[in-house]
């Protein structure tokens, strides 16, 4: 695994929106994290509260508009974008537009949304190429799942570990 650097920089040169962005360094890569993924981040860790919890799956449902996310993808029934706390280099999440807790929650009614979560992960699969390198289509469930809001991870590369 290659370690990963953060730090944050002020610079000059960059376009005002970037200025006090959090810089990444993974091995030759540099990823930048800026002010709006920082206010993503900020909303993913009141998700995972339990007053949060209860407000994230109707904001799915009826609030996709109004979120601060870089939208890779997005049905009627799923919005894809990329994980504001990632694990891996590429980490996206799928998530449903309806209100659904865990993966045990889905019923027969909710297939129309599986198939959308699996139509949107072969489109990103092929649209950012990572058939050849591997990837996973992840979901998770029980002490596992952060955010009760069913949601579910599409991954590829290695993973990241942040010192």
């Amino acid at each position: 695994m290659t370690p990963v650097k953060m730090e944050r920089q002020h610079l000059a040169g960059l376009p005002a929106s970037n200025r006090h962005s959090i810089f990444i360094h993974c091995g030759e890569h540099l990823f930048m994290k800026s002010p709006l993924t920082t206010a993503v981040s900020l909303l993913f860790m009141l998700a995972r509260s339990k007053i949060g919890g209860s407000i994230i799956g109707w904001s799915f449902a009826y609030m996709t508009a109004l979120m601060p996310v870089n939208k890779l993808y997005e049905t009627k029934l799923v919005l894809a974008f990329y994980h504001p706390q990632p694990a891996y280099i590429t980490h996206i999440l799928i998530v449903p537009k309806r209100a659904i807790k865990s993966f045990t929650d889905l019923s027969e009614a909710d297939l129309p949304v599986v198939n959308d979560v699996i139509v949107t992960a072969q489109h990103l699969v092929q649209e950012l190429q990572l058939a050849e390198k591997g990837y996973r289509l992840l979901v998770n469930g029980g002490a596992y799942q952060d955010v009760k809001q069913i949601h579910f991870h599409l991954v590829s590369d290695h993973q990241v570990t942040i010192s």
